[in-house]
């Protein structure tokens, strides 16, 4: 017999049912209590999956998750569907040595994290590129500057969110963004300028002092002379002066940036993220890298449940050239007629000029053209939603030039991949509005609905021409949705142990994958602990048979020292 309850939405006891006479399965089925037309599962915690009567406690319970973790070292795939088998044999794997410099990194990060109850963001953030050979020398690259993703970033962190961040090599980092700023570089992925010293240092170029006195004597005449010019050009000549004598060598910064509030608040949060580990980078340069290492990310956030939340950021190529499709080498410029590994000059051939039968690059001989064949990228969306990451919340983002398609096709989105939220941009406006589609039947019990909401959020038209006041709208929207999804949704059970007597899968909570994800790290530190011990012990073993090894052969050549004196002497 067991006591059952029904659960409010943020998991409080509303009502105890009195205890009922066993009845057969297909009676519990009719006689299950009413629930609301969008709640079809059942809300239960950790210990409503044991029989009261069983005797099993907190720590048993706890105890038997952390026997079922332990030693696990490499999260399991879930068994994936037979229409998406095509699409995952074109993601390219990553080599054996990043995936295994890579995996223990996401299963610590996110271990801890979960243990604590900590919602976890995966984003993405930066353009992929897609190389046109494999000794890469050109390629195709799909621009993205980054900084919606960035800033998306620090906003996540400032909300308490541990963050996963999949960042493009050279686009817009977190806080060192507001650096490249002051700097007076106007887009984050290019490198600093020649002027950009001037505006970092003092006492460099003293950038700043003959800006003032280009200011103060650059509307006189030169060939008119005043009290008032002469007065004005002792001024900046003393601030040379008293500048150059002050500094004594020394390379200081700028005042602009040591005074700057931004800079040091930005300073003080990106500490305080150092100091809590909130945060970890996974880089990616090519179209593969970033699929591989997307996959990698999103399963290590799967056992997060609905305390996971995909940001999907980056711009991604819609087309690339599969590695078997590439050229080796360099592609020339046109056809010189030679073949691959001869002793051709490297100005004139570093391939040879000729291209594989099954190549998607072709050289016309004839008028030098170049044809490229490219294939379109294979869409992982819908397997972060069935199969990496399903229980995570996830926000996809369009961008379009007219509104009336934008909408139409984040409904398509919605409506083929699943998605939770698709965020437009219209081209134009991108900086100063987005449009936030969600459909509500998901938020609860997976319904099919097509109730679709279309929200529009903009930034204040008072504040300055900055996407950090839209970007805060936007994460604050998106959070909002996910707590509401956390404390709405509740999801199917994936362990071997998440179905009741009858064969049904109990649904899993938050609280569940928490306390989980708490035994498994619980487990992870008994392990980690237990081969300290045994390591320390092995080694003191090692010590002492040193340190005894070393006496009995001092002892040995000091008998055979004496030996020998002993028969000398006699």
């Amino acid at each position: 017999m067991k006591n059952s309850s029904t659960r409010n939405y943020s998991g409080y006891t509303k009502k105890k049912e009195v205890p009922k006479p066993t009845l057969k399965s297909s009676q519990k089925k009719q006689e299950q209590p009413p629930t609301s037309p969008r709640r079809n599962v059942k809300v239960s915690t950790v210990r409503d999956k044991y029989q009261p009567g069983e005797g099993i406690k907190w720590d048993g319970i706890m105890k038997k998750l952390a026997d079922e973790s332990k030693g696990l070292k490499q999260k399991l795939k879930q068994v994936t569907t037979s229409r998406h088998k095509k699409i995952i044999q074109e993601i390219p794997s990553l080599p054996d040595a990043e995936l295994k410099e890579l995996l223990p990194l996401l299963q610590a990060f996110t271990t801890r994290h979960q243990s604590h109850h900590r919602p976890i963001a995966l984003v993405t953030s930066g353009g992929t590129c897609s190389d046109l050979e494999v000794k890469t020398v050109r390629f195709l690259d799909n621009f993205s500057t980054g900084t919606r993703g960035a800033i998306s970033v620090e906003e996540f962190l400032k909300r308490g969110y541990a963050v996963i961040h999949l960042w493009r090599e050279g686009s817009a980092a977190p806080y060192s963004r507001v650096l490249s700023k002051l700097l007076g570089v106007k887009q984050a992925n290019h490198s600093l300028g020649f002027d950009a010293l001037g505006m970092l240092f003092q006492g460099q170029g003293l950038d700043d002092l003959v800006q003032e006195d280009e200011k103060l004597n650059g509307d006189q005449d030169p060939w008119l002379t005043s009290t008032q010019q002469k007065h004005k050009k002792s001024v900046s000549s003393d601030m040379l002066d008293d500048h150059q004598n002050s500094i004594d060598n020394r390379m200081l910064l700028q005042k602009r940036i040591l005074n700057s509030t931004l800079l040091q608040t930005k300073l003080r949060e990106r500490a305080n993220v150092v100091k809590e580990g909130l945060l970890l980078t996974v880089k990616f340069r090519t179209l593969e890298e970033y699929l591989a290492k997307l996959q990698v990310c999103a399963e290590a956030i799967n056992d997060c449940q609905s305390l996971g939340l995909i940001y999907l950021t980056a711009a991604v190529s819609d087309f690339y050239i599969p590695h078997e499709e590439k050229v080796v080498h360099k592609i020339q410029s046109r056809d010189y007629n030679l073949k691959d590994g001869g002793e051709a000059d490297d100005e004139k051939d570093t391939s040879g000029g000729t291209t594989p039968s099954g190549s998607a690059i072709h050289m016309d001989t004839k008028t030098n053209c170049l044809n490229l064949k490219l294939s379109p990228v294979p869409k992982l969306i819908p397997l972060l939603r069935d199969d990496y990451a399903p229980n995570a919340f996830c926000v996809s983002f369009k961008l379009e030039t007219d509104k009336n398609i934008l909408i139409e096709k984040a409904k398509i989105a919605i409506n083929k991949y699943d998605v939770h939220m698709v965020i437009g941009n219209e081209l134009e406006t991108r900086y100063d509005k987005v449009f936030v589609l969600q459909n509500r039947g998901i938020y609860i019990s997976h319904e099919e609905d097509n109730d679709i909401s279309v929200e529009e959020i903009s930034k204040s038209s008072a504040s300055n021409y900055s996407t950090d006041d839209l970007e805060d709208a936007m994460i604050s929207h998106v959070v909002e949705k996910h707590f509401e999804y956390i404390a709405n949704h509740y999801l199917g059970g994936t362990g071997v142990n998440e179905t009741n007597g009858n064969g049904d899968v109990i649904p899993t909570t938050a609280l569940m994958a928490g306390a989980e994800a708490a035994a498994r790290h619980n487990a992870y530190l008994k392990e980690k602990k237990r081969q300290l011990q045994n390591e320390l012990y092995w080694q003191r073993v090692r010590d002492v048979t040193l340190s005894i090894a070393g006496h009995a052969i001092g002892m040995y050549f000091t008998y055979v020292a004496s030996s020998a004196v002993q028969k000398r002497m006699r």
